[in-house]
């Protein structure tokens, strides 16, 4: 969805970052956290230009970051 998304919306389109989201949450419960710890890691600097650094969206991808790379820490 999100090589979907990019093209047709554009990378900053609330909806791209909605499915960049889903796609990074759906890949840690699948059990890759590493994986999903790196697209947070890219998924933050987008949500902090487009929403800004205090908005309750980046500030849950942050969150979410943190959380998968301390488990990928974990299962490493």
């Amino acid at each position: 969805m999100v090589r979907d998304c990019t093209p047709l919306l554009g990378a900053d389109h609330p909806e791209t970052l909605l499915a960049r989201d889903w796609h990074a949450y759906c890949t840690a419960e699948a059990g890759d956290p590493a994986t999903a710890r790196d697209l947070y890691t890219d998924l933050i600097p987008d949500r902090m230009r487009v929403l800004g650094p205090d908005h309750p969206d980046t500030l849950r991808v942050q969150n979410q970051q943190a959380r998968y790379t301390k488990e990928a820490e974990r299962t490493g």
